[in-house]
């Protein structure tokens, strides 16, 4: 499920100002406002789809209030997308334990 990237200017917070915007489906916990798969999808640039299939493959952190709610932590989307980012020039530890020139 490659291919996901947070939009161009989105930063710490942004989850919390996407939910805050689509408002309509978005669900209020306490202090907290969760998020939708459609708010989710427009944090990322994607299709709901998309975020469905993350959600069908368990790679997003996601909460299931029935067989049809999904809800998402504003907190816990964060983290997921800081946790996927890749620095510039970095190499993937695969390409070093495939590559024998790098033993």
């Amino acid at each position: 499920m490659g291919g996901y990237h947070l939009r161009s200017g989105t930063s710490k917070g942004m989850a919390a100002s996407v939910a805050a915007k689509n408002g309509g489906g978005s669900t209020m916990v306490g202090n907290e406002r969760f998020l939708n798969v459609d708010d989710v999808a427009a944090l990322f640039g994607v299709s709901p789809k998309t975020v469905y299939g993350w959600v069908h493959a368990k790679t997003i952190p996601h909460l299931k209030l029935s067989r049809s709610v999904l809800r998402f932590r504003p907190s816990d989307i964060e983290a997921w997308a800081e946790s996927r980012a890749v620095a510039v020039g970095a190499k993937g530890g695969h390409e070093a334990e495939s590559n024998p020139t790098n033993q």
